[in-house]
């Protein structure tokens, strides 16, 4: 038996650039009234805490990775 050491050459995946979407924070703001509604409103739109966090930040610059944290972690109280 021979052992021959070919090596498998792959195609290089591609992987489509994400479209990413802006946010609007002021109107957000005037719309919902609170940092954690608009944090609640990001979250379901499918964005992670730390994207959230840079989102913020282009309006509140000294928003903090641990408020988005925890505002997604507390539960809502029932009205």
């Amino acid at each position: 038996m021979s052992k021959t050491n070919a090596k498998i050459e792959t195609a290089p995946e591609t992987v489509a650039p994400v479209a990413t979407k802006t946010y609007d924070i002021k109107q957000m703001m005037a719309d919902h009234k609170t940092k954690s509604a608009v944090i609640r409103l990001l979250a379901a739109d499918g964005l992670k805490t730390s994207d959230i966090v840079k989102t913020m930040k282009t309006e509140f610059p000294n928003f903090i990775y641990q408020h988005a944290r925890n505002v997604l972690n507390q539960p809502l109280k029932k009205s």
